[in-house]
């Protein structure tokens, strides 16, 4: 294993796109026992907002049980409005643009992949928040692109 001093932040984009697309859309989701989410999924402040805006309309109804269908969102746009830090993050990154495409690109379909893969990288951060090296999973100083493609399809099926 490398020594390594400067921080690592490892994430998959799509990954994001489509949990946070899904949950949007079937917020439902976050209440199936398949599956667990955590704001530290998310390794970006604007990621977390979205998640934690969704996860709050989720949960805001009178029994506190998740009945609500789908999320828009203005709905987000609205509920991080309170949070005025968070809510500048959310319009700087045109945060209810960015989920309505979200909401448009998500695949049910390819969703248990998606999330297997965001929850890989979680533990990856996890990992590096331990004080843990993590470059024999993912090393980003590789130039080879044949070593790089080894250590991600290594990666990709674990």
């Amino acid at each position: 294993m490398a020594n390594r001093k400067e921080k690592i932040i490892y994430s998959n984009k799509m990954a994001i796109i489509q949990v946070l697309g899904a949950l949007a859309s079937d917020p439902l989701l976050l209440g199936d026992d398949r599956y667990r989410f955590s704001v530290n999924d998310f390794p970006e402040d604007f990621h977390r907002y979205v998640f934690k805006a969704i996860v709050g309309i989720a949960l805001q109804s009178d029994d506190g049980e998740i009945d609500i269908t789908k999320i828009d969102p203005i709905d987000v746009d609205n509920w991080l409005k309170n949070y005025p830090e968070w809510y500048h993050v959310f319009v700087s990154n045109d945060g209810a643009n960015w989920l309505r495409r979200a909401i448009e690109a998500y695949d049910p379909g390819k969703f248990h992949y998606h999330y297997n893969t965001l929850k890989k990288y979680s533990l990856l951060n996890a990992m590096q928040r331990a004080g843990m090296d993590t470059t024999d999973f993912l090393d980003p100083s590789l130039v080879d692109p044949n070593e790089i493609m080894k250590k991600q399809e290594a990666f990709d099926a674990m």
